[in-house]
């Protein structure tokens, strides 16, 4: 019966674990959150054993994961051809960051064994993303599949692969990639089958590319899928945007490509280019059909077939049934992006009239939810209690606080950098206090309140002066002024003992608290909607006698969010 072992429980390393003649074929390897590299592995993890090699995030969307530190499981090699090498059939790799290999790949598969599970992996910042063979000999080896992964920037300078999010030249067969993201390959491709590139089609013959489907991936200010010597390819559903160069780029000696119902849209190049630049003495391609794909805004063509690139005896090249963006069909009959086909060798009417793929939701971005909250004589009230501040800062009336600026010339003030900032988060606070009178002993609290614009998940990042001691609380209220939530943590954050004259034993040496700025971050989802966020300072004056000592506070909170 197959066993499951625990990395560092068991084992000190995922190496020892591969290693150790107790852990045998079908086993599974869990591997806690951490780094493993190279001082605790001793070079790549090389997997020769049948198993599952399962990290910290097995199992959950690498697309969706946010990737906290000490959630994810996180290999580090810095040498070798792949961080990870995979040299054993049916192998699973699920739930790792494989990140900052400069001179190989993230994973390396060997092409003498196939059924690979690459799954929910975060691959980032390597030379080349994965470099992926597997056994061509028989027609009917298992599927490779590659699935739910992040890959971006996979473009350091070393490796053969570099600069590819997924690379294969050693041939590959009976393979699905899937519902993945790429980012940011610029230097070569996403996707990238170069078996035979450069090379003539004498003997020996280019090694099979063969029974492939890419669907339903993302790459998003990516480059290209490059095709060479493919044969029975399928490109469906995937969203190609904002490539950099030519979304799919047919180079010479394919056969039977199907493209379906993809969104190929804004490239810097072209939609798709036929054509025999990777074949040393040219070999055109044959059996394309491209159908009810969305094919607009790009700045080169939308279709470009070489001259002699493109051998029709099999069948034309079928584009019809597609959207060039525009209804009055593709140029050079209509408006839409263009089809350069100097052979005419290409179909493309009937045309679409219509988009027939939806646009992709709008890509995530980091918003300010609200202007920036900073303490001024104009937003933020003061009162004798914390509940009196609070209703006042939700109801906008009474009694505001006053600005008394730097008195004493020593604290420390908290400034925008004279530079460009986002025009929502800036400005820089007051030093603000109740009064004028600073009596000696003085307990005073500050609040200013805004109505929370959403019940999304939420950022806060506050920044705190105050002089002497301080609580400050973030919470929502719902209309009737009762707590919903304590964002920050019951009771407030603390800074200083918040009893009066207390600073003769418990701030009576240099850095004084009052020459402190304190730091808060937490992540939240407001409860209910039209409630009220409410930021409240509790500050101290310590001295309670003999002359007055100067108290303020000042206060800076941005709230931020995901749109899109």
């Amino acid at each position: 019966m197959a066993t499951t072992w625990f990395v560092p429980t068991d084992f000190p390393t995922i190496n020892s674990a591969l290693a150790d003649p107790a852990v045998v074929d079908y086993d599974t390897i869990r591997v806690g959150p951490g780094v493993y590299n190279n001082a605790t592995e001793g070079g790549p993890i090389v997997i020769t054993k049948l198993v599952q090699l399962l990290g910290a995030q097995a199992g959950v969307d690498a697309r969706l994961r946010s990737a906290v530190p000490g959630t994810e499981s996180i290999i580090e090699i810095m040498s070798g051809s792949g961080s990870i090498q995979v040299n054993r059939e049916n192998v699973v790799v699920d739930g790792f960051t494989i990140r900052n290999n400069p001179v190989g790949v993230g994973i390396n598969t060997s092409p003498l064994f196939s059924g690979y599970w690459i799954f929910n992996n975060i691959i980032q910042n390597n030379a080349g993303g994965i470099y992926l063979n597997s056994n061509t000999s028989t027609p009917d080896t298992t599927f490779s599949q590659v699935k739910f992964n992040l890959l971006q920037a996979n473009n350091q300078a070393g490796g053969g692969a570099g600069g590819n999010g997924i690379y294969t030249d050693m041939g590959t067969q009976n393979l699905y990639i899937e519902s993945n993201r790429f980012e940011v390959h610029t230097p070569a491709a996403s996707i990238n089958f170069a078996a035979g590139s450069n090379a003539p089609p004498a003997a020996p013959p280019p090694p099979p590319q063969r029974n492939i489907v890419i669907a339903n991936n993302q790459m998003v200010n990516d480059n290209s899928i490059a095709l060479t010597f493919t044969t029975n390819m399928k490109i469906t559903e995937n969203m190609m945007n904002n490539t950099q160069g030519t979304a799919i780029f047919i180079a010479g000696g394919t056969t039977l490509t199907e493209i379906e119902g993809n969104r190929i849209t804004n490239s810097t190049g072209n939609g798709i280019s036929v054509n025999t630049v990777f074949t040393t003495t040219p070999v055109p391609n044959a059996a394309i059909r491209a159908k009810n794909n969305s094919i607009a805004g790009n700045a080169g063509a939308g279709l470009l077939v070489d001259a002699g690139a493109y051998n029709p005896t099999p069948r034309r090249l079928d584009a019809t049934n597609n959207w060039w963006g525009s209804p009055s069909g593709p140029g050079p009959i209509g408006t839409g992006d263009e089809v350069v086909d100097p052979d005419g060798v290409v179909e493309f009417v009937p045309f679409l009239s219509s988009d027939p793929v939806p646009p992709p939701p709008p890509e995530p971005v980091i918003v300010p939810s609200v202007p920036r909250q900073a303490s001024t004589s104009t937003t933020t009230f003061a009162a004798a209690s914390k509940t009196a501040a609070v209703l006042a800062a939700m109801s906008g009336t009474g009694t505001l606080a006053q600005d008394i600026g730097n008195v004493n010339a020593v604290w420390p003030e908290i400034h925008d950098y004279e530079a460009p900032n986002n025009a929502t988060l800036f400005g820089s606070p007051q030093i603000v206090w109740a009064d004028l009178s600073l009596d000696p002993g003085e307990l005073s609290y500050f609040a200013q309140a805004f109505a929370a614009p959403s019940i999304d998940s939420h950022v806060v990042a506050a920044t705190v002066f105050a002089d002497n001691a301080h609580r400050l609380y973030i919470e929502e209220y719902d209309a009737a002024g009762t707590l919903i939530q304590s964002i920050t943590p019951p009771g407030g954050l603390n800074d200083g003992s918040m009893v009066p004259g207390s600073s003769l034993t418990t701030d009576a040496a240099p850095p004084y608290n009052w020459q402190r700025l304190r730091q808060y971050t937490k992540v939240f989802n407001p409860v209910q909607a039209g409630s009220s966020i409410v930021i409240t300072v509790e500050a101290l004056n310590y001295v309670t006698s003999g002359p007055i000592n100067p108290a303020g506070v000042s206060f800076v909170a941005d709230f931020l969010r995901v749109s899109g």
